[in-house]
């Protein structure tokens, strides 16, 4: 009964500190670490890797635990074009109507406004400035705890693996953004 009590207060203090779980698809990315394979999408020779990478491998892997650090950099950018000549939308352009003389449903946001932003005044609220292709996403360093265990059992007929790259901070992460002319409303950039 005690034991219970324990094992009951155990789970509620680990609960009660418990943090978001980070996901990657890092093994797939990088490979193993360590052993002869290095870090390469697959894997090539007994290490702790062989747990995910190819567990027959695990009986010839030694006994032991590896440890390491991994950093990776993505510098994915785009870059684009400069603007031709006259594409840009002018300051007026709610004062538009169409050849029968009816006013259009809704207007594009200037594109001065949009590259400088504009103070708040008695009629319209502050836009800030949101300068072409400045918000644009793709850029990061991250950091990774990367652990191996191999245990070997029966003189190397059992061996017990596990491999794990724990990400300090989250590798890959959704963010919606627009894929029309939407996205102008909110970071001017392609993402």
């Amino acid at each position: 009964m005690r034991f219970s009590y324990a094992l009951g207060l155990c789970v509620l203090g680990v609960a009660s500190v418990a943090q978001p779980a980070h996901a990657t698809p890092l093994f797939e990315m990088v490979g193993g670490f360590g052993g002869q394979g290095g870090l390469q999408a697959r894997h090539a020779g007994p290490s702790a890797a062989s747990a995910y990478f190819n567990p027959a491998l695990l009986v010839d892997a030694p006994t032991g635990l590896s440890a390491g650090v991994l950093v990776i950099n993505t510098e994915i950018g785009i870059s684009v074009d400069p603007r031709p000549p006259g594409s840009d939308l002018p300051d007026n352009l709610s004062q538009s109507f169409r050849a029968n003389g009816t006013r259009l449903p809704s207007y594009g946001i200037a594109t001065d406004l949009l590259q400088n932003g504009r103070p708040a005044d008695g009629q319209n609220p502050e836009t800030p400035a949101r300068p072409r292709q400045r918000g644009g996403s793709g850029h990061g360093t991250n950091t990774y705890e990367a652990v191996g265990l191999v245990v070997s059992l029966f003189e190397k007929r059992l061996a017990l693996g596990m491999y794990a790259m724990l990400p300090n901070v989250n590798f890959t992460q959704f963010s919606t953004h627009f894929s029309n002319e939407k996205e102008q409303y909110f970071s001017n950039s392609l993402h």
